[in-house]
């Protein structure tokens, strides 16, 4: 959805790939360490609410956990506002990458790394239900590309 989604996913869709759901990620961790949305929508209408969240994905810095009060360790911080940058190159390369900080910035709380588990090969189910939940956010993105240029028309079609 709009709230979780990387900003070249709104500017380039066709430049989307794995460090798209590392920010992803790093937008429900966010979430899940302080019960808040890294950004904060209210008040709009439904397109005017994807607008807005789109602005502050490609725009806003996100707050810093440690300055939502919710007593996240430094480091973990760190960890998850590189999840959230801008620009992708400058994110986590990959999950294997994010999984080893993690690891590390868990050693003070939990007193030792924890042992990851092995990678495993994704069925060819859970693959194809991957390929379908793009196809839909393809859609989507077309969707309101379409309803971008009704409303700049005006009521006159196109």
């Amino acid at each position: 959805t709009p709230a979780y989604m990387a900003p070249e996913q709104f500017a380039d869709p066709e430049k989307v790939d794995v460090k798209a759901d590392i920010y992803a990620f790093g937008c429900c961790f966010y979430e899940a360490l302080c019960g808040q949305r890294v950004f904060q929508v209210q008040g709009f209408t439904p397109h005017g609410h994807i607008e807005q969240m789109r602005l502050y994905h490609l725009e806003a810095s996100p707050v810093p956990l440690r300055l939502r009060g919710a007593g996240v360790p430094a480091a973990l911080d760190a960890v998850i506002m590189r999840c959230l940058r801008k620009d992708k190159a400058e994110r986590w390369r990959d999950f294997r990458e994010l999984r080893e900080a993690l690891a590390e910035a868990a050693r003070p709380i939990v007193g030792s790394a924890p042992t990851p588990a092995g990678e495993r090969v994704p069925a060819p189910e859970e693959v194809a239900a991957q390929v379908r939940s793009l196809n839909l956010l393809d859609g989507y993105e077309r969707a309101v590309r379409h309803q971008s240029l009704r409303d700049s028309a005006g009521q006159e079609p196109y």
